[in-house]
């Protein structure tokens, strides 16, 4: 492989419809688990936080969160599964950031394998919320026009 072509790999690529600020934090966090899991955490937080802006949720990562986790509109909703784990994104990455101190006083360290969890749940997030919500919408179109081509004007939609 090319120093171009591998240059042009970008972990966001396998995306089509996620927003090009958030594509670039998952790139960021994806490309700095190898130098610094630190950083890929707080990098995956802030990606999440953007996610999240972008659904609707209003206030800090913790009330976007808890607004996500108790959610019950199909328009933005994720999977329950996938909801209860956004905490742990946000847990991690705080933890990262602020460089919380366990009883021994040992200033935390965020491991690679921690890093690689956030960015799974996070390409998880992207996966349901963008591609998979943006597929059925386009099959949705799709199946409408077929049915107005063959003569229905107001196809059902359930």
């Amino acid at each position: 492989m090319s120093l171009e072509e591998h240059v042009s790999e970008r972990p966001s690529d396998r995306f089509l419809y996620v927003t090009e600020e958030i594509a670039s934090l998952y790139d960021e966090a994806s490309n700095a688990i190898a130098r610094s899991p630190r950083a890929s955490a707080v990098l995956s937080r802030a990606c999440l936080e953007a996610v999240l802006s972008a659904m609707g949720y209003k206030g800090n990562l913790q009330r976007k969160i808890a607004a996500a986790v108790s959610e019950a509109s199909p328009q933005k909703s994720l999977s329950a599964a996938l909801r209860q784990r956004l905490p742990i994104i946000r847990f991690i990455g705080n933890s990262a950031n602020h460089s919380f101190k366990h009883s021994n006083s040992r200033i935390c360290i965020i491991t690679a394998d921690e890093a690689e969890w956030c960015l799974e749940i996070l390409g998880c997030v992207l996966q349901e919320y963008y591609e998979d919500q943006e597929f059925t919408e386009t099959a949705i179109m799709r199946y409408i026009g077929e049915l107005r081509a063959h003569g229905i004007v107001n196809p059902p939609i359930w």
